[in-house]
């Protein structure tokens, strides 16, 4: 993994310090992701599974230019076959459809979404600097999918995310559903 610690985060959330976490204070350049990857890669095993991931931040919230810059570094590892896709994890505030067209161009297989939390006051308290309308927002792009599958190759987005999502959106409490029917979002 490539700890982008902090980066692209416009507040400091209650619970999170990147820095004490990872140990990382400095932001990494393209260099840093090719040795992180090459070292990994020196351990053996198969592409299968493996993947590059970039923590420790809000990934498609930070600097478009810094972004694309750490993605160029990662996409010829995927290209050649040495790992099996990107995974970045992010803000639900911070992904729209020209993100996630920009993310499968570079070769981004998965989303972590961090939504920890549907409940605007909780997360007003915890700093998280997003509502749960946000979280719903990327629901939406979720529910607009028809089949699983085509939901994973369209948005790059987490399978645990989408399972979650779905889950909710099937067995839950019908908060996401609820909101999308609100804003008018029709089942496909």
């Amino acid at each position: 993994a490539v700890f982008v610690p902090h980066s692209g985060c416009p507040q400091q959330c209650s619970f999170c310090n990147q820095y004490c976490i990872t140990g990382h204070t400095e932001a990494p350049t393209a260099d840093d992701v090719r040795s992180a990857v090459e070292v990994a890669l020196s351990s053996g095993g198969t592409a299968n599974g493996r993947e590059i991931a970039f923590f420790g931040g809000s990934f498609t919230a930070i600097e478009r230019g810094y972004m694309t810059e750490l993605l160029s570094a990662a996409k010829p590892f995927v290209d050649n076959g040495s790992v099996s896709g990107i995974r970045v994890s992010t803000r639900p505030d911070a992904i729209d459809g020209e993100v996630l067209t920009l993310l499968a161009q570079y070769g981004v297989t998965a989303i972590e979404l961090g939504a920890q939390c549907m409940n605007d006051r909780v997360l007003s308290l915890n700093r998280r600097g997003h509502t749960a309308a946000d979280v719903c927002a990327a629901a939406k792009l979720i529910r607009e999918g028809e089949k699983y599958t085509t939901i994973v190759e369209k948005t790059g987005l987490s399978t645990a995310t989408i399972t979650r999502v779905n889950g909710a959106l099937r067995d839950g409490c019908d908060g996401y559903a609820r909101a999308l029917d609100a804003l008018g979002v029709e089942k496909k």
